[in-house]
């Protein structure tokens, strides 16, 4: 065979080989032309096949025949055309268009490359109910037999899993969208009974970026919430997990009405419109995260909060945070955060009321600022927060408690300095409140309440070593947790530029009006961990034109036994305005008066000891007039002044020097203690002769007794005896009676109750029979009325008015010891 024969052969042979190749290369093109072709023309009757398939029968749900879903496999690209899931025949989740297309070919560089992303008109729903989730009418958690059987397979095999994944490197995978983009989508949300709505109206996501080297994102969402416009845009730039992500959020007029249901209290109600806005900067480092906020900002219109105990209202509330900087160690040991630190805090509440029936509060407005602020978190849980400054304004406000007492400000502001806050203590460097005015009213207290608070806390004299010995266990106990309570100290404590303050007590008759101001208030050192601790003090100020006064000394004021020392002045005041206070203590009344006084007391151990200098100037006193009745209460004296007269000096002053000594443990202590000690010792020797003797025209009607270390006298009519079974009065009752009408024309305004008892004797004595003890007790009765009026009727005969003569109904005592008698009460 020649030589170009063998090439004629091998030219041949390659070209069978090419043409071969190039047919099944057409073969496998025609192939894979037709094949996308029907993917593409059957893509919507294989995908409704399937979801059908899934959503019949595990949710009895199925597609609408408008739903359109179709793949073309040329480009890679999914649309959905009128997606509607029906339930029942009613749509449960709309989709007016969806586009998706990714290039297939990125795959081979382990990059998902989104090419084209958006969503048109979605419209579905989600319901909870207890434990149980609806979306898109489809409840979860759904458990088939073949998820079960699954679910074991992959319990059996998590260890095999697990190391496929820990050998499984996707470190390089890369997923790409150069821009998404979302419309008018709206899911309405049904949690538990509580209906909210939300609706996207536009999500722009351009330059999307996200794989081990590179993570970037552009967003840009405006939405609504129950109605409310949504603001989010973000942008974040990172390298390998390190840079800058910034973020801005605001929510407009949201009403609180839509979280009502979530209010503890079924009957309650909240209404109001909120709104939030926050600007945000994380700086995400190797093993750190920078945290910068540099404004938030919350407010609050129009709220109300009404529950079955308390009401809360306010007009306006804004709450601004400025300058937040922090730096979170991201390292599993890392010991402790670096600080977080705030440039200012603001905090407006505007016509703010607070109601919980007996109790109320309101404020025209209360402005609160933090400048400084630094807060630390350790690793044991404890942190550290520093202030350095706070300065708070409070404008016209009124707090009531209870029908108790009214306070009423104009207003005042606080300033505070160096705060230092931990679990276990408060420091503060100074406090100062500045233009206080403000006006305190006590109301009276009813009588009844009053007693049985009283009658509750009585002790009987059997059980006062228990009680003492269970008093002594509670203040050992109350002392214990305070030692382990939070603990407080105070540099300093002081009022600035104070403007009046008054008072009104109505507990007192008449009630007592003072209005004073405070010019100096000064306390320092106060520390509640050292209950020895002394802190020194000085209260000054005037009352009126001339009143003034002067305190210093020193306190614990964290010692449970009072230890105080104290030394100043009061001087020029006027007795008579505190006149209710000590009517009632002793019976008689400042007439006029003018006190001046020099303190010097010192108490250690709530035990006192010290002295008053006492001057009163021009002290009359006058018996005390009842200004709730027209009566004279039976413990009241007579007149004083011609016996206080044998006290006064030729300048028609009283100047004493009283000890003063006492027990603040003591239950009978008080102020009361103080005002009645010092008029008890004007009176004690000088006044007493007198007095005893200005009741000897009454020896008769009245009887005396001394009380009380011989410092209250007390008086009460004696009884008027009468002899067995008569009931007209006699000679020797005249004396009885005569000084009983003298009595009662010296006392015009007084009234007396007029009581008689008709007793066994008279029974005796009347000899009769009588058929039943009905019969014998009308007879004592009849006899007793008699009585009653037979003295009645002698008092008025010698000019004394008859309204001012109560008579009680009769009364019978058939005690052996009994005697037949009138009694007189007021």
């Amino acid at each position: 065979m020649t030589k170009n024969t063998k090439n004629e052969v091998k030219h041949s042979a390659v070209s069978s080989l090419t043409h071969r190749l190039m047919t099944w290369l057409k073969r496998i093109f025609y192939f894979c032309l037709s094949a996308y072709c029907l993917i593409w023309l059957l893509s919507p009757i294989a995908a409704r096949y399937f979801l059908d398939g899934y959503l019949t029968p595990n949710h009895g749900l199925r597609l609408s025949e408008s739903s359109s879903i179709r793949y073309n496999p040329f480009t890679s690209h999914l649309t959905v055309n009128q997606l509607v899931i029906l339930k029942n025949d009613k749509p449960v989740f709309e989709l007016t268009q969806l586009n998706a297309e990714i290039r297939l070919h990125q795959l081979l560089t382990d990059t998902l490359y989104v090419s084209e992303f958006s969503l048109q008109g979605l419209n579905t729903s989600l319901v909870r109910d207890g434990n149980k989730t609806t979306v898109a009418g489809m409840i979860f958690p759904i458990e088939t037999k073949n998820e079960t059987k699954i679910s074991e397979a992959n319990s059996q095999g998590d260890t095999v899993q697990k190391s496929k994944n820990s050998n499984d490197n996707r470190s390089n995978y890369r997923v790409i969208l150069p821009h998404g983009h979302m419309e008018d989508i709206s899911i309405s949300i049904n949690e538990n009974g509580n209906f909210h709505t939300l609706g996207l109206g536009k999500l722009n996501i351009n330059e999307f970026e996200f794989g081990a080297a590179t993570q970037k994102m552009l967003f840009d969402l405006t939405a609504t919430l129950d109605n409310a416009p949504i603001r989010l845009t973000s942008k974040a730039e990172l390298v390998q997990m390190q840079g800058l992500w910034d973020l801005d959020l605001k929510i407009n007029s949201y009403d609180l009405k839509h979280l009502s249901g979530y209010v503890v209290e079924s009957d309650a109600s909240l209404s109001g419109i909120v709104g939030f806005s926050t600007s945000q900067s994380f700086q995400f480092g190797e093993n750190t995260v920078g945290i910068s906020i540099p404004q938030s900002k919350l407010e609050l219109d129009s709220l109300r909060l009404i529950t079955k105990d308390f009401s809360i209202s306010q007009k306006r509330q804004t709450l601004n945070v400025n300058g937040i900087l922090s730096t979170v160690q991201l390292e599993e040991n890392a010991k402790n955060n670096d600080p977080v630190t705030v440039s200012s805090v603001g905090y407006v509440i505007e016509e703010l009321v607070l109601d919980s029936g007996r109790d109320s509060f309101k404020s025209e407005s209360i402005d609160i600022r933090f400048n400084e602020l630094t807060a630390k978190v350790f690793e044991e849980g404890d942190f550290l927060l520093e202030l350095n400054k706070v300065v708070g304004a409070i404008g016209s406000s009124e707090f009531k408690k209870d029908n108790q007492l009214d306070l009423n400000s104009d207003g005042m502001e606080l300033h505070v300095e160096k705060v230092k806050f931990s679990p276990e203590q408060v420091k503060i460097k100074s406090i100062v409140v500045d233009n206080l005015n403000a006006a305190l009213m006590l109301f009276k207290q009813d009588l009844q309440e009053q007693e049985s608070i009283s009658s509750g806390d009585e002790v009987k004299p059997s059980d006062e070593r228990k009680t003492s010995n269970s008093n002594a266990e509670i203040e050992k106990e109350d002392s214990a947790q305070e030692s382990q309570g939070l603990k407080y100290s105070v540099g300093q404590f002081y009022l600035s530029n104070p403007k009046e303050l008054s008072l009104i007590d109505q507990n007192v008759s008449p009630n007592y009006k003072i209005a004073f101001q405070l010019d100096k208030l000064r306390v320092s050192d106060l520390n509640s961990k050292n209950v020895n601790q002394i802190s020194p003090f000085l209260v000054a100020g005037t009352s009126g034109e001339y009143t003034n006064f002067e305190f210093k000394g020193t306190i614990q004021p964290f010692n449970p036994q009072v230890n105080l020392e104290l030394e100043g002045a009061l001087n020029e005041f006027p007795l008579p305005p505190a006149r209710g206070y000590i009517q009632s203590l002793l019976g008689f009344e400042f007439e006029t008066g003018e006190l001046d006084t020099i303190l010097k007391i010192k108490i250690v151990d709530s035990k006192i000891e010290g002295s008053t200098d006492l001057k009163i100037r021009g002290l009359n006193l006058a018996s005390a007039e009842n200004y709730d009745q027209n009566l004279v209460q039976e413990q009241t004296a007579m007149p004083l002044n011609m016996a206080l007269g044998m006290l006064k000096d030729s300048n028609d002053n009283v100047e004493l020097d009283i000890p003063m000594y006492g027990d603040f443990n003591s239950p009978t202590f008080g102020v009361a203690s103080f005002v009645s000690l010092v008029t008890k010792k004007a009176i004690e020797s000088t006044a007493k002769s007198y007095l005893l003797k200005t009741f000897v025209p009454y020896a008769e009607v009245i009887s005396m007794t001394i009380s009380a270390g011989g410092f209250i006298l007390k008086t009460r009519f004696e009884d008027l005896e009468f002899e067995p079974n008569t009931y007209e009065l006699v000679d020797s009752q005249s004396t009885y009676m005569q000084q009983f009408i003298a009595l009662m024309k010296e006392k015009e305004n007084t009234q007396v109750k007029i009581c008689a008892t008709s007793t066994s004797i008279d029974l005796k004595a009347s000899e009769l029979v009588f058929e039943s003890d009905k019969e014998a007790t009308d007879f004592l009765a009849e006899l007793a009325g008699l009585r009653m009026k037979a003295f009645k009727s002698h008092s008025v005969n010698n000019g004394i008015d008859s309204s001012r003569l109560l008579l009680c109904a009769p009364k019978i005592n058939l005690s052996d010891d009994s005697k037949p008698s009138i009694s007189i009460s007021v």
